[in-house]
């Protein structure tokens, strides 16, 4: 699987999503001259959709158990507002309507603060 993230000044993002190289090299040859410079190719161990985006300080891809994993590991901040990380979820190639920026906000996702984390996890800290 092959993921083209860039990063400004101001923040950074996933600009697509591809299975196969040709196609990621395709998009990256669409991206306007200007955005070039901010984009890169990584390539990660997972090969089949859906792959899940974990934000949280970084960028971090994997499969429902490893999201799973890392949401088991959170701790209550004690402020329900209080965001944890962002989840994506990808069931196929990502190709934004304009290529190089960030359209990351249409794809599924899940703002995981406090709140989220329910009560049950409250109650085990106290």
């Amino acid at each position: 699987m092959f993921v083209i993230e860039a990063t400004n000044t101001h923040q950074s993002w996933v600009s697509g999503i591809f299975q196969h190289k040709a196609e990621a090299i395709t998009y990256l040859d669409s991206i306007p001259k200007p955005l070039c410079s901010i984009q890169k190719m990584l390539e990660i161990p997972q090969t089949c959709f859906p792959i899940f985006i974990l934000e949280q300080y970084t960028f971090e891809y994997g499969c429902a158990e490893f999201i799973q994993s890392r949401i088991n590991c959170l701790v209550p901040k004690g402020d329900d507002d209080f965001i944890h990380m962002n989840i994506f979820i990808v069931d196929k190639d990502f190709v934004p309507i304009q290529a190089g920026l960030d359209f990351m906000g249409i794809l599924p996702h899940w703002h995981i603060a406090d709140a989220e984390l329910g009560q049950s996890n409250m109650e085990l800290l106290q």
